[in-house]
């Protein structure tokens, strides 16, 4: 018999208004058998025990049992019975698709398609679409996108029923014409003049230090990246920077000898940074790609905006799902985890997960586009002791958000002042926090002993104590 830290428990909640059929498949093959009890997973695929039918308007619920291979899995979602993993190219059928693993981080992942809006709910968090949105209100956005990014879809044989409307990474290079072209030659040019102009200047992403910036050719970077800790200085050559490798998150970088060596990283990061802020449209002005240093929160009040540097072009696939999306985050690029713009929760062992499958039918509260208050800079995280959860105060809330799993955790785009309650204390007990000076408004300190608040990371002691 598992023991609960052995399983996630899983509901999928079916509000798409008509049946649906899941079943869950593994990277290193395994599907998981949803008859059996305990779940188990299975070498071969049983249409007759893994895929579970799903009654609109009806929750399902399962163990996702542990397993140690170390690759990660997916639950396809589909209107049709499952005969085994869909053909993204050839499915004639709507389905979609939740990643996810053992201790692993899960998403509700579009970098290569969208087949329908859902939401993932865990840890006291919840990511995915908006309230309101629908299948049909996005796809008619979608479908209004600028040419050619509105043609990129599969139908049907008279066009009428669209099943899937596919991200530009998965587009030929002919088909890609018109998208950032213009944005790569132009932006690119900027980008150096900018560390020209700015001599000293540097780029901090997740410790990596970039500067030196330079085009030897059309298509192509060198830069510096140094990274202190793993004792990389690094000249680092790009190339092939075109818009069908921007999109896919492929532009080419050298050196690249082992994915484990820290040269081979500095630089695979290096070409993650340029391919993000290109579909971003911010490729020449690094204040505009996100915050440079320790927490690298975004700056999404600047993003896929119309402007000479990018000559007016970017993702409009990845800007009008972000647009639609929880807080703006949403997994629509290879890359969108650079500066925390994912759809994405760290699931362990034990823990509960919620899928929310949206409605298809058009919805009368479809929202508008989300907008972002630059005023909303500061970021704050959490350092906690190991046996956190703490027994008489409970889980961290940070307004509606209750932190059941801060470790790391770092909250972007955050007001000046911000309030921290638990769970376990009264409405009342609030510390109350100022972003913008690193300082505790109230209540007082000897009201909370032990806790410090610095460099905006808040830290606890072992047992915290209300004092006041």
């Amino acid at each position: 018999m598992m023991t609960n830290d052995q399983v996630i428990s899983v509901t999928v909640q079916n509000n798409s208004g008509q049946t649906l059929y899941i079943g869950l498949n593994r990277a290193d093959g395994p599907w998981l058998d949803l008859t059996a009890s305990p779940t188990t997973w299975v070498s071969d695929f049983d249409q007759s025990t893994c895929v579970q039918e799903i009654a609109s308007g009806q929750p399902y619920s399962f163990d996702f049992p542990e397993y140690d291979s170390g690759k990660g899995c997916r639950m396809y979602v589909s209107e049709q019975d499952l005969t085994g993993a869909p053909n993204l190219a050839t499915a004639t059928y709507i389905y979609d698709k939740v990643e996810m693993g053992w201790n692993a981080i899960w998403n509700l992942t579009n970098v290569d398609f969208l087949g329908f809006p859902m939401q993932l709910i865990a840890n006291g968090q919840i990511v995915g679409y908006r309230e309101g949105v629908a299948r049909e209100n996005l796809f008619d956005v979608l479908n209004n996108m600028p040419v050619p990014y509105n043609s990129f879809k599969f139908t049907n044989e008279q066009g009428n029923v669209v099943y899937r409307f596919f991200s530009p990474q998965q587009m030929t290079s002919a088909d890609l014409q018109g998208c950032l072209d213009n944005a790569i030659s132009t932006g690119l040019p900027e980008l150096v003049a900018y560390f020209q102009n700015n001599p000293g200047f540097s780029f901090n992403y997740g410790g990596y230090v970039m500067s030196e910036f330079a085009q030897p050719s059309s298509g192509e970077l060198t830069l510096r990246v140094v990274q202190q800790t793993q004792g990389v200085n690094e000249m680092v050559t790009l190339t092939e920077i075109t818009t069908k490798n921007v999109v896919s998150g492929e532009i080419v970088y050298q050196p690249n000898v082992d994915p484990d060596d820290p040269g081979t990283q500095a630089a695979a990061k290096a070409a993650g940074l340029i391919s993000t802020c290109l579909n971003r449209g911010v490729i020449a002005n690094p204040a505009q790609w996100g915050d440079s240093g320790q927490n690298n929160c975004g700056t999404p009040w600047f993003y896929y905006k119309n402007l000479p540097s990018n000559a007016n072009e970017y993702n409009h696939y990845s800007l009008t799902l972000h647009n639609y999306s929880i807080d703006g985050k949403c997994y629509a690029l290879s890359y969108d985890d650079f500066f925390h713009q994912d759809s994405s929760i760290q699931v362990n062992g034990g823990g509960e997960v919620t899928i929310n499958i949206l409605p298809f039918a058009k919805s009368p509260n479809f929202p508008p586009p989300n907008t972002y208050n630059p005023e909303n800079k500061y970021s704050v995280s959490f350092g906690v002791p190991a046996d956190y959860p703490f027994s008489d105060w409970g889980y961290i809330k940070v307004g509606k958000q209750i932190l059941e799993n801060p470790y790391d955790m770092i909250l972007c785009n955050q007001p000046k002042q911000i309030e921290v309650g638990f769970t376990g204390l009264s409405s009342s007990q609030i510390i109350t926090l100022d972003l913008e000076n690193s300082t505790i408004v109230s209540p007082p300190a000897n009201c909370i002993p032990g806790i410090v608040f610095t460099d905006n990371v808040m830290y606890f002691p072992t047992d915290p104590v209300w004092e006041c």
